[in-house]
């Protein structure tokens, strides 16, 4: 169910300067591409993706001033009545509320480890399959065995900045061997965190899911690359690591792309818990998205019965007409057979001819009446609707 809500200009300007976007598409029961699309419509500048990173670092930024707007002042849109919004449900607004004390507590922050064995097996599996991709790609450099002509490249060679791909079934980790440790004891933390909170990983195709109820995103850590060089046709990695996430849920709040950059006052491993918080609130409400799903399913299935039907139903009624139509022919041929016959009667008594059977006329005549009587659909008609009335309707 659905209800509407008015946003006014001045208040919704204050709001997205003092509280992160997807917060206050939360509050309203909205996504947060509805809150961009609505502060472009009224005209209201909104925070850079920069802007909370250095906010939580302890800068102090000022608010872009609000330019003066001719046009509309406020904004109607349509909201969940049970999404945790002004006027709408206060338990999924205390669970809103513990989730966020629950990762702003120190005690839950993910933990990553600085040394030590990785404690994940997606990580574990994933470090193994890069020590063979760095084996493979140490043995294509080597001078060719006695008896080759050349030695093959690795198939792990050449993608941008030194970045190695491991490509399907393994964690999307693309980083250069000199960040490796660093983004697998992330993942590793990470993912340690995740499972803690209830959520799994799966992979389909090249992509590493991570999912809960109706909640799934697309994992994928890489180092930030740029161009170099005179002509800037060569990659160079940075050292920096970017997390991405992918919203794969039309339901969910979340915002379809996610990024984590490494910041130098906030680098990646304080802002996990944040992003863990805003998965774990896109999951509140599943129940109620699973019964407008099934609702929303039954009724389609409902709709495409009523379709079937009607389809159906005009099928039925063109072949009747057509049958009609038929019928209809042949009795207009008839007729006109009869009119022909009673015209060839009346010149022939105009003659003096006879037309009593016996007569050549006469027989021709009788013949001929009694064929376009047979050709008659009328009688057949009457006496099978008299007899059987379905068969006034037939089916095709």
């Amino acid at each position: 169910m659905r209800t509407a809500i008015t946003l006014q200009r001045q208040a919704l300007y204050i709001e997205v300067w003092k509280t992160p976007i997807y917060k206050v598409a939360e509050r309203y029961g909205i996504t947060g591409a509805e809150i961009r699309k609505i502060c472009k419509e009224l005209a209201i500048p909104m925070p850079l993706r920069s802007h909370w990173p250095r906010i939580q670092a302890g800068h102090a930024i000022e608010p872009d001033p609000l330019p003066d707007n001719p046009g509309e002042q406020s904004y109607t849109t349509y909201a969940k009545v049970d999404s945790g919004t002004k006027g709408g449900d206060p338990a999924k607004a205390a669970v809103l509320n513990k989730i966020d004390a629950e990762e702003s507590d120190p005690a839950n922050r993910v933990v990553i480890l600085s040394d030590g064995p990785y404690q994940n097996l997606h990580v574990k599996k994933l470090a193994a399959r890069l020590k063979f991709i760095d084996k493979d790609i140490a043995e294509s450099k080597l001078p060719p065995k006695r008896g080759e002509r050349f030695r093959l490249g690795s198939i792990f060679n050449g993608k941008p900045g030194g970045l190695i791909h491991p490509g399907e079934g393994y964690l999307q980790i693309l980083v250069t061997p000199a960040m490796r440790d660093r983004a697998l004891r992330l993942a590793d933390g990470f993912i340690a965190a995740l499972s803690s909170r209830g959520f799994q990983i799966k992979y389909e195709d090249e992509r590493s899911i991570v999912h809960l109820q109706d909640i799934a995103v697309a994992f994928r850590l890489t180092e930030i690359t740029k161009k170099s060089g005179p002509k800037y046709d060569d990659w160079i990695a940075l050292g920096q690591l970017r997390v991405t996430f992918r919203s794969l849920s039309y339901r969910s709040t979340l915002p379809s792309d996610i990024k984590l950059l490494d910041d130098p006052g906030k680098p990646i491993e304080l802002q996990m818990n944040a992003f863990i918080g805003r998965l774990r609130r896109a999951v509140v409400g599943y129940e109620q998205r699973a019964l407008e799903a099934r609702q929303e399913a039954a009724a389609s299935a409902e709709r495409h019965r009523l379709a079937v039907e009607d389809a159906d139903r005009l099928r039925r009624e063109r072949y009747r007409m057509q049958v009609l139509a038929a019928e209809a022919d042949r009795w207009l041929v008839t007729d006109n057979y009869m009119r022909y016959l009673n015209h060839v009667e009346t010149i022939a008594r105009g003659r003096g001819e006879s037309i009593e059977v016996g007569s050549p006329i006469g027989n021709w005549l009788a013949w001929a009446r009694e064929a376009c009587r047979r050709a008659d659909p009328t009688s057949e008609r009457l006496k099978s609707l008299l007899s059987e009335p379905s068969k006034g309707f037939p089916e095709a």
